[in-house]
């Protein structure tokens, strides 16, 4: 690898997380040769999700982990446990950028596993990301405990990262709550914070 590309981590609670939060970005990050890596929590609600999954990663080029934990069942577990999970992705890809669930979400795995990720990246960490940005995920994000606002904002090909989308998770796109209303919602993808 180049001294100028980026090795890149996206730790998300469900797959499809990260292509409705950030992958114009990824693509972005794809483009310029950096390495995506993805570290998923759980398997989703379905096996289409989670064939979506493999697809966003092969189309990437990257390597992916899925712990497989039951969606929506992540606050059944210990805190630690999870911070393991995601100290160990850090640890095993060492990433400069790491993208994460925002932490103040409605969904309560996206939120415990920001926490997780907020953990694991410590900066008195022996191996620490120069960044950590978290996204928003339509349909969650907005009805929040708290609100999301944006300090960086990506332009990118919103119809490119639709048709990437649609390869991966067209189900999610037509029956989900993430339905394809959401892109007219958004003037720029991702927003991070």
């Amino acid at each position: 690898m180049k001294e100028n590309k980026k090795s890149v981590l996206v730790i998300s609670a469900h797959p499809d997380d990260e292509a409705f939060g950030c992958l114009g970005v990824l693509l972005k990050h794809s483009e310029a040769g950096d390495k995506i890596n993805f570290q998923w929590f759980t398997g989703g609600r379905d096996e289409k999700q989670f064939e979506g999954m493999k697809k966003l990663a092969n189309l990437l080029n990257a390597e992916y982990a899925n712990e497989n934990l039951a969606d929506q069942e992540l606050d059944a577990l210990p805190i630690k446990k999870l911070i393991s999970i995601a100290e160990a992705a850090v640890q095993k890809h060492k990433p400069d950028i790491v993208y994460t669930n925002f932490i103040g979400d409605l969904n309560k795995d996206h939120r415990l596993v920001s926490e997780a990720v907020m953990v694991a990246c410590r900066p008195y960490r022996t191996i620490t990301p120069k960044e950590v940005w978290m996204f928003e995920v339509p349909g969650t994000t907005e009805l929040g405990i708290r609100p999301f606002v944006a300090d960086k904002s990506v332009e990118i090909n919103k119809a490119d990262k639709e048709n990437k989308m649609r390869l991966c998770y067209e189900q999610e796109m037509i029956n989900g709550r993430e339905s394809v209303q959401s892109f007219e919602r958004f003037e720029k993808w991702p927003k991070l914070q």
